[in-house]
């Protein structure tokens, strides 16, 4: 129907006017019941999005728990091999004792008999002083005295290298063991600051795409509302012996124009001539790159040092450019590792699938970044040294 037979004119006849009025009151209901509909859509949207926000939830909960028991398993593990150690290295360091106590013993036993021999040459030596057949046998005595003495001392020898070779594998075994301990220890804590860095950031992002999709929702209900009303202009004054009870019916609603999409991009950081695009401290180098728009990040792991950062890297053989970030997570710096960054979350899982498998075994993760992020490079050249430390690094923080 045009807009032309929808407006009411003081030139119709009053019969007329009504019944337009009336089919503009039937035409009012209909709008009202598909409000009521597009408000229904909305509730049920709105409860499908809360749904979906729960079950993301249940599913971070899911793999932090089984990330949590693969960990304690693999504690549980190292310790059983640490006890083992200790047993292995007290029975040695028993096995030592035994045999220390058992030379010292022997060498006791030796002296003893050294005694003996003594008291028996003196007394033949006292009682036939000129027999040539004593003599002989004095002789003979001084002989096996001498040999006696020379057991001892390769005893006593033996004694010092046992209790020697017992103590150094004791400490060899006490210090490798505590090495291990302490690099899976650290390990681990790597692993668990990383995944509560992750759970953070996956939160925040939930609760953004929950409050966008609200939106969006209440949006396209209120343009669709408005794109189905009708226009209808308003009567003109009515003369003094008409009837003044016509009714007027509501401007119509202009639906809002959709805001234009912009692409993404990332563009450099400014030389020291120009303006830098982000505030950096002073002591701190500038980063690399900031995202003009919200890109997506393969992130490998995170270190609390950067000089490891690097060795991984070095050790991992990645490709330059490798990124990194700097942040701070529980009161201390925090350096996650970027193997790349891509403009959509296609490419970045197409990246996930061309990496080695000693790398995707660390369960990479696909971090969106949102728009003014610096993004940091990380030297890989030969020996080259790590970049100046700012106030966020672990060299230079208080």
């Amino acid at each position: 129907m045009s807009s032309a037979e929808d407006t009411v004119s003081d030139k119709d006849p009053p019969d007329a006017i009504e019944a337009r009025l009336l089919a503009l009151e039937a035409q009012t209901l209909t709008q009202q019941s598909r409000l009521r509909d597009y408000e229904k859509a909305l509730v049920e949207r709105i409860a499908d999005v809360d749904d979906d926000r729960r079950r993301a939830a249940a599913q971070l909960k899911r793999a932090i728990e089984a990330a949590s028991g693969d960990q304690d398993q693999r504690l549980r593990s190292r310790t059983r091999w640490l006890l083992l150690g200790l047993v292995v290295a007290l029975t040695l360091a028993v096995a030592g004792l035994t045999l220390a106590v058992y030379l010292d013993q022997e060498r006791r036993q030796l002296a003893q008999d050294l005694f003996d021999l003594r008291q028996d040459v003196d007394r033949a030596a006292a009682d036939v002083a000129g027999d040539q057949a004593v003599e002989g046998r004095l002789v003979e005595l001084e002989a096996r005295l001498a040999e006696m003495r020379g057991r001892l001392a390769a005893v006593d020898g033996e004694v010092e290298r046992a209790l020697a070779a017992a103590a150094a594998a004791e400490r060899i075994a006490r210090s490798e063991e505590r090495a291990r301990l302490s690099g899976e220890i650290e390990r681990l804590e790597n692993v668990q600051d990383d995944l509560a860095t992750r759970l953070e950031v996956a939160q925040r992002e939930l609760a953004t795409r929950l409050d966008v999709a609200l939106q969006g929702a209440a949006g396209d209900a209120v343009v669709g509302a408005a794109a189905v009303a009708p226009t209808v202009a308003p009567p003109e004054p009515m003369a003094a012996d008409e009837s003044s009870e016509g009714r007027i019916a509501p401007p119509a609603i202009e639906p809002a124009p959709p805001a234009e999409s912009e692409p993404v991009a990332v563009v450099a950081v400014e030389d020291a001539a120009g303006a830098p695009a982000v505030a950096v401290d002073p002591l701190t180098p500038p980063p690399t790159l900031v995202t003009e728009t919200a890109i997506y990040a393969l992130q490998l792991i995170g270190f609390h040092e950067l000089e490891r950062l690097r060795e991984f890297a070095l050790d991992a053989r990645l490709a330059d450019p490798v990124w990194r970030l700097t942040e701070r997570y529980r009161g201390r710096p925090w350096y996650p590792l970027i193997q790349g960054l891509y403009p959509d979350y296609a490419a970045a899982q197409a990246a996930v699938a061309q990496l080695p498998p000693a790398l995707r075994g660390l369960d990479p993760w696909i971090r969106p970044l949102p728009a003014g992020t610096a993004v940091w490079t990380v030297d890989l050249v030969g020996d080259a040294p790590v970049p100046a430390t700012g106030p966020d690094d672990p060299d230079t923080a208080p």
